[in-house]
């Protein structure tokens, strides 16, 4: 596997693909059927932990940005998820609201920040963008005692995928979110004793 389908990278694993002049690829951008959908994810939990709020483990679910876990962050207040902190500080005017707001609300309240003309501004390849998410997760985790202690038990790379609208379209954003995966996979680490509080901070 190189990844795709959301299939943890390495694992042997049997996927469609073309040959030509003796060179192989995998066939991408498939719809899946229910019964290909459930094959797929039997994987979960066994090579991979999945960030979705549709996981099969309480830890993917609890990982997952609009989860509700309020947390203190000290230079911007309080938050009842890691998506509105997210939405709050990407907006050029921060709206009170993505402090409190949960589930689709939060994707209800960017569109109306948008239709009234406020822009993002802050996205994640931007470096201080990264580094207030960062804390912004640590200060979740260490707030949730519960996540805390599945972080420190766990080993399983992380993945983002979900399958989109009735077509079952299947996203993949492993890739993509890889940044933020290194932000849990450090978290992880404390949690487990192999760094320190400041070394994460820093």
């Amino acid at each position: 596997s190189d990844g795709s389908y959301g299939i943890a990278e390495g694992v042997i694993y049997s996927y469609p693909c073309v040959c030509k002049n003796g060179h192989y690829e995998i066939v991408q951008g498939l719809v899946l059927d229910a019964f290909s959908r459930e094959k797929m994810l039997a994987t979960e939990n066994v090579d991979h932990i999945r960030i979705n709020s549709k996981s099969t483990t309480s830890l993917g679910v609890m990982l997952e940005a609009r989860y509700v876990s309020a947390f203190y962050h000290p230079k911007y207040g309080m938050f009842a998820t890691l998506s509105g902190f997210w939405n709050f500080i990407s907006f050029e005017q921060p709206e009170e609201a993505f402090r409190v707001v949960t589930g689709k609300d939060i994707h209800e309240q960017v569109a109306r920040c948008r239709a009234n003309g406020n822009k993002q501004v802050k996205f994640a390849d931007n470096a201080d963008f990264r580094r207030l998410i960062k804390e912004a997760v640590i200060y979740k985790i260490l707030g949730n005692s519960k996540i805390f202690e599945q972080l420190s038990e766990s080993v399983l790379p992380f993945r983002l995928y979900y399958y989109k609208n009735q077509q079952d379209e299947f996203v993949d954003k492993s890739a993509k979110e890889k940044w933020l995966f290194d932000i849990y996979e450090d978290v992880r680490k404390l949690a487990q004793g192999k760094i320190t509080l400041q070394q994460l901070l820093h």
